[in-house]
């Protein structure tokens, strides 16, 4: 009989853990978004 192993109790995952497995595009809609709705003001207000 083989010898179990006790394996480590699972560790809750890092925030960094979730925001790696977040596709490219999604990324890029989140910074497109940001750079409209921070920019509309800033052109509005230099206009």
């Amino acid at each position: 009989m083989r010898a179990q192993t006790q394996m480590a109790p699972a560790t809750r995952p890092s925030l960094i853990g979730h925001l790696s497995r977040i596709p490219n595009r999604v990324w890029v809609s989140i910074l497109v978004v940001m750079l409209i709705g921070l920019g509309e003001p800033l052109y509005a207000k230099a206009r």
